[in-house]
């Protein structure tokens, strides 16, 4: 019993991850994830020794068994090989890869499988052409990332705030003034664009003091102070410790060096997926781990 149900919970999580591809990608992504793996298939079978695809039919039915051993069987097996697979630095996964291409090819006509090395390969091959093309796929899409990101923030309870003005504050890290100029310019922030031809709003850029990286900015944004923040990570000698920013308790002890409990946010402010908190009233403060 105390293996079926982790088995059990493996299956349903699989079952969850389908249900929330189709709900946010939609038929279009699924067919298109669908030929993607057959036209590798169909490449594969005819450029790696040891695997035969015949047609193109074989080639999309074998990506149909493909996709179902994948969701029903392999993370069963990832599963219950998981230390070897944490030992063997994720190798061991495309052993299951491989695994998975012998079974499917019984119940396959015009899909072989004559060598065992000949499927390794073949998983090997598999798993670099559609991580390549998935990259190139989503490069331009930002439904995915903002997909995920509203279903994680739909998941939480969003503190009520009272009516009135107030000061909304975005981070974008890494995205400098220069770059945020051309993509208004060129039409690549629609959005930005629109408030800046509005003429109510206008871009204004801000030189931030060295080192110009995420904790200083944000030490400095919501408690006015980035005092004795060298880098994003650094080794404190008088206390033989290192202190890493993205670390919750290292946060936490940079942030009570700096605050001084009247933060930006302490008057009726809230913090969503910050490094620090702002001090913000009640402790309105949402998390977002990536």
């Amino acid at each position: 019993m105390s293996l079926l149900r982790p088995i059990s919970d493996t299956w349903a999580a699989s079952v969850g991850v389908a249900r929330e591809r189709l709900r946010v990608g939609g038929r279009r992504r699924i067919v298109l994830d669908w030929l993607v793996q057959a036209a590798v298939l169909l490449l594969v079978g005819h450029i790696v020794p040891g695997i035969l695809v015949e047609t193109i039919a074989a080639a999309l039915f074998g990506a149909v068994v493909l996709g179902l051993l994948n969701a029903l069987v392999r993370p069963v097996i990832i599963l219950l090989t998981l230390p070897l697979n944490v030992v063997t630095v994720g190798l061991l996964s495309l052993v299951v890869n491989a695994m998975m291409l012998t079974l499917a090819a019984p119940f396959v006509p015009g899909f072989e499988v004559t060598s065992f090395a000949g499927a390794f390969a073949a998983a090997v091959v598999i798993t670099v052409l559609t991580t390549l093309i998935s990259v190139a796929v989503a490069a331009n899409r930002d439904d995915t990332f903002y997909a995920e990101l509203a279903r994680r923030l739909s998941s939480l309870e969003t503190p009520r705030v009272s009516g009135g003005k107030g000061l909304l504050v975005v981070q974008i890290d890494g995205l400098g003034a220069p770059v945020l100029r051309n993509a208004i310019r060129v039409g690549l922030v629609p959005r930005m664009a629109s408030w800046v031809r509005s003429g109510r709003y206008r871009l204004v850029e801000w030189d931030c003091a060295p080192p110009s990286q995420t904790p200083s900015s944000q030490a400095g944004i919501l408690h006015g102070s980035n005092d004795d923040i060298p880098a994003f990570r650094w080794y404190e000698k008088e206390r033989g410790r290192m202190l890493v920013a993205n670390r919750p308790a290292d946060a936490a002890e940079i942030e009570r060096r700096l605050s001084d409990g009247r933060g930006l946010l302490a008057a009726d402010g809230v913090s969503v997926g910050n490094l620090f908190s702002g001090n913000p009233a009640g402790g309105r403060r949402l998390h977002l781990n990536p």
